[in-house]
């Protein structure tokens, strides 16, 4: 009988330079290599049932990204983490993971705050993060396929504060609205290179509340 295996890993050292279609592969290896029982699409070119949480920009490291895998046969989720564990390249890793037979949305659909830490050195960032919160709008050009539009990152910022040369930032992340960290770099003076960003969280926003996305799961691998 199928079942969702939901995970929480960590991605560091030099594998923060994969972009996301690269990690996904990682993905898809490593679960060949450790002979995990992965249900499969259907058509002419089947692939493992398997998604993610908002894609992690490049250079970026983190402690907590999240994914979701159907796993065509039972298996223990600390089997499952422990036998990928095995096979993973160095810096990347499970610590978290637990199954449900119930229906869930999928992670992309309800996760929507993120939390950052970003650690950086210059006497006027504190000034600079007074000036963003004090604000009413901050608007930066994007450009896309469709062209370059306007976007406020006002709204898309919930809390923003300094100490120590560290900022801890959290935002608004997903289709509905994405705030990337290197347009607050930019913000802030700031060009990415100069700058260790490391995401600590990823979170579903309702109300006032931030949940853990595996709220919900049986989680009997991990803390």
């Amino acid at each position: 009988m199928s079942s969702l295996m939901r995970f929480q890993y960590v991605i560091g050292g030099e594998l923060r330079f994969l972009s996301h279609l690269d990690l996904v592969r990682t993905f898809e290896r490593a679960l060949r290599r450790a002979h995990i029982p992965v249900a499969l699409t259907e058509g002419f070119h089947p692939k493992p049932k398997l998604s993610f949480a908002c894609p992690l920009a490049v250079g970026i490291t983190s402690q907590a990204e999240y994914g979701d895998v159907v796993l065509a046969d039972g298996l223990h989720p600390q089997e499952f983490a422990c036998r990928l564990n095995q096979v993973f390249p160095q810096g990347l890793r499970i610590v978290r993971a637990g199954t449900t037979a119930a229906k869930i949305p999928a992670l992309m659909a309800v996760v929507n705050g993120a939390e950052y830490s970003i650690e950086l050195v210059g006497d006027t960032i504190p000034a600079a993060v007074e000036h963003i919160k004090a604000a009413k709008e901050l608007l930066v050009e994007r450009t896309t396929k469709n062209g370059t539009r306007l976007v406020d990152l006002r709204p898309l910022i919930f809390a923003l504060e300094a100490a120590e040369g560290e900022l801890v930032l959290r935002c608004a992340v997903g289709a509905a609205g994405n705030l990337r960290p290197d347009e607050l770099l930019h913000l802030l003076g700031t060009e990415p290179g100069d700058a260790l960003v490391e995401r600590t969280g990823l979170f579903i926003r309702s109300g006032d509340s931030w949940l853990d996305p595996m709220d919900g799961i049986e989680v009997t691998y991990g803390n």
